[in-house]
């Protein structure tokens, strides 16, 4: 079987900026780093690291995303088959459902290839979502979540583990001044919480912390940079604004919303905090985490489910201010301690958490699922 007869077709979210979601970025990120398999990709234009191996597949324009949905899933069903179809998205009846219809659709027809499902993002209750796990193989992001699986009744025979991954950013000095320059933070030593407002406590617990870092170093600033993502965000947004008011520390804050270049945010911070005690909607190690990681920019996160498989990276218990401060602190007070830790998570990166790494790892998984199907 040459290569072009060797196919995957992503079947996920369209493949278009911006790029704050993690399904899309993976991907994007994927198609561009495959090298066994041709890569075929609903995105409504090519993107330039894509060159020519990848196929674009374009979702008709539709005013309502339903009918879009329908309209691709239309396509599906009609479309020659690739090798493997590669299902990309959070858990949940109308995708799952779906899906099943276009596999099954194409099996009663004489189709031999295979079905790979990625968990995108962790559903609230696994044991619903094991009913809407079908692909031959399906991959997890996380050991936290192939367990949470098992333990939900899903065979453990059909998980993968393949973790996040995404291409290494590039950010120059100028980005990180204009950054600088947009937000008014001048010169000042900042921390970031880049994580989010709605869902998880993160926020609150980042809030609590400022004191204990200001006393120690009175120059430092604290920046939140959350996407608000529903109604909820604004009116956690107020609570956390109130509580720093009261506590005389709002001056020192600075609250970004969605940022135009976070790449060069996080590259300026002195370190990226990340005390959330919940994941909803996210990939099982938030993207952000890894850019940080990649720009040697120390990462100090809480020790909740997926974000355990950090270490040796700083953790700490979840909602807990003063552990999250003191581990700051310890970064803070010492250069030496600062950059062995930004050089850890560097390496863990290049490790772990790189496209061609999780290329070839999904390679294998394709690779796998198809082995399956032609036994």
């Amino acid at each position: 079987m040459t290569r072009t007869e060797r196919s995957v077709l992503f079947v996920s979210k369209t493949i278009e900026a911006p790029w704050n979601d993690g399904s899309k970025v993976l991907v994007r990120d994927l198609a561009a780093a495959l090298r066994a398999f041709e890569a075929r990709v609903f995105a409504l234009e090519a993107h330039e690291s894509w060159g020519e191996n990848v196929v674009v597949k374009a979702p008709p324009a539709s005013a309502s995303p339903m009918r879009a949905h329908l309209a691709v899933m239309g396509k599906l069903l009609v479309a020659a088959p690739p090798s493997v179809f590669h299902f990309v998205f959070a858990p949940n009846v109308p995708s799952s459902t779906a899906s099943r219809l276009v596999a099954l659709a194409h099996r009663l027809r004489g189709w031999h290839g295979a079905t790979v499902q990625t968990v995108a993002s962790r559903p609230k209750d696994f044991a619903k979502a094991k009913k809407l796990l079908f692909g031959d193989l399906v991959v997890c992001q996380s050991k936290h979540t192939r367990d949470a699986c098992v333990e939900a009744g899903v065979a453990p025979e059909r998980l993968r583990i393949v973790p996040p991954f995404i291409r290494e950013p590039s950010v120059s000095a100028a980005r990180i001044e204009a950054v600088r320059e947009k937000t008014l933070l001048g010169p000042a030593p900042y921390v970031l919480y880049p994580g989010d407002l709605e869902f998880s406590n993160g926020a609150l617990t980042f809030a609590r912390a400022i004191r204990r870092m200001h006393e120690a170093h009175p120059k430092l600033r604290f920046v939140f940079a959350c996407r608000p993502k529903t109604a909820r965000a604004a009116e956690v947004q107020r609570a956390v604004v109130e509580e720093l008011a009261r506590e005389k520390l709002a001056h020192l804050t600075y609250h970004l919303g969605e940022v135009r270049d976070p790449h060069a945010l996080i590259a300026g911070a002195e370190a990226v905090l990340f005390p959330v005690n919940d994941l909803y909607g996210k990939v099982d190690l938030p993207l952000v985490l890894l850019e940080a990681m990649a720009l040697r920019v120390p990462v100090v996160s809480a020790r909740y489910g997926p974000l355990a498989e950090l270490a040796p990276l700083p953790l700490v218990p979840e909602s807990n201010p003063e552990a999250l401060a003191e581990a700051a602190l310890r970064l803070l007070a010492n250069e030496g301690e600062k950059v062995r830790v930004g050089e850890l998570g560097r390496k863990l990166f290049e490790e772990r958490y790189t496209a061609a790494e999780g290329a070839r790892a999904y390679e294998h998984v394709y690779e796998e699922a198809l082995a399956r199907r032609t036994r």
